[in-house]
């Protein structure tokens, strides 16, 4: 065991500590140790414990770290490091705990960490993950622990999620999920705390808002959403007021509705203008330009709402609505007894067209 944690140790990590290879443990945490983690370390393939966190450590996880067929814990929380999880992470079967919260981390959740099948603690929270949760994670069914928040994490909540039937805790807030909150969120049987909060979610089910109210208290107001029962009435020629229900929101929070027009059903739409608040239930698009037809949609923006925090949020549009009328079609008449060639144009029987028309 080496073991020189919670010193003043600077500079790099050597690379020539990959040569231990009898090391079953390396705990180098709370230092000032910079720079890259060689991947030399790789080489300690009877390693069972790697601890660096709380370091100024930067540069990219070594893919070489996926050769360690029997560590156990790999914490390197609170660094500075980036680029993208290496997917080759999967390979470590006897891992159980998977820590590196805080760093400046990318790109996608790798599936392979559904081949982590011993794991009980997984902390990925606030770096800069993106793209959509990997429903392989469902597989994770030894996992407690599984925190996923302050991330750019965007589309639905995986119902894969679901089959994690030791989870105690599950930490999704402060990202881009959007849509439903998948009812088998709720089958974990210890599952006690859920976070959710600062997302775009949308769920409809009775029963499953019911849970979450239970589990995560006042997520409703951290949601942002579009607002609802939105309006439109013609008030002059080229002017229209929108009226809606503004949605639940937290008075401190900064935000407001953003409204777009068109002169034609679905668009292209054009930005009107923004209104001072999340509070406020109305709006005047004033000065549009000559249509017999406008179309409005609104979307909600909401402000990061504290400077630690990962995301400032666009809801999606709502639904259009749309006031005035359709230029009217003029036809002209024309004679029932205009004849073509000698032969009358309309005639019973014939050309169903004439006689959907005013004739004379």
């Amino acid at each position: 065991m080496l073991d020189l944690s919670s010193n003043h140790i600077t500079g790099n990590i050597p690379a020539t500590l990959g040569n231990l290879t009898n090391l079953n443990r390396v705990m180098l945490s709370v230092n000032h140790l910079s720079g890259p983690i060689p991947p030399e370390l790789g080489n300690l393939v009877n390693l069972q414990e790697l601890q660096l966190s709380e370091n100024e450590l930067s540069g990219p996880l070594p893919p070489t770290l996926g050769n360690l067929p029997l560590l156990e814990v790999l914490a390197i929380e609170l660094c500075f490091l980036s680029g993208e999880l290496p997917p080759e992470l999967g390979n470590l079967h006897n891992l159980g705990s998977l820590l590196l919260y805080r760093n400046q981390l990318q790109g996608a959740i790798p599936a392979t960490f559904g081949n982590l099948t011993n794991l009980e603690y997984l902390s990925l929270g606030t770096n800069h993950l993106s793209g959509p949760i990997s429903p392989e994670l469902g597989k994770l069914t030894q996992v407690q622990y599984l925190d996923l928040s302050s991330n750019h994490l965007s589309g639905s909540i995986p119902p894969e999620l679901g089959n994690m039937s030791s989870l105690l805790g599950l930490e999704l807030s402060d990202n881009q999920l959007s849509g439903e909150i998948p009812a088998e969120l709720m089958q974990p049987p210890y599952l006690y705390s859920v976070g959710v909060d600062y997302n775009m979610v949308t769920p409809t089910d009775p029963t499953v808002i019911a849970w979450l109210n239970m589990v995560d208290p006042g997520w409703e107001y951290t949601q942002t959403v579009p607002p609802s029962n939105v309006q439109a009435t013609l008030v002059a020629s080229h002017s229209a007021t929108l009226t809606w229900t503004p949605i639940p929101h937290l008075w401190w929070e900064e935000g407001f509705y953003e409204v777009s027009y068109a002169t034609r059903p679905g668009g292209p739409y054009v930005v009107h203008g923004t209104t001072p608040d999340r509070a406020t239930d109305h709006y005047g698009a004033a000065d549009l330009p000559p249509a017999n037809l406008y179309c409005f949609v609104v979307r909600t923006f909401t402000a990061r709402p504290i400077y630690y925090f990962a995301n400032e949020w666009w809801s999606a549009y709502s639904p259009e609505v749309c006031v005035g009328a359709p230029t009217a079609v003029h036809l002209r008449s024309f004679s029932a007894t205009a004849t073509l060639w000698g032969r009358p144009l309309c005639t019973p029987g014939r050309w169903p067209l004439c006689r959907a028309l005013p004739v004379r």
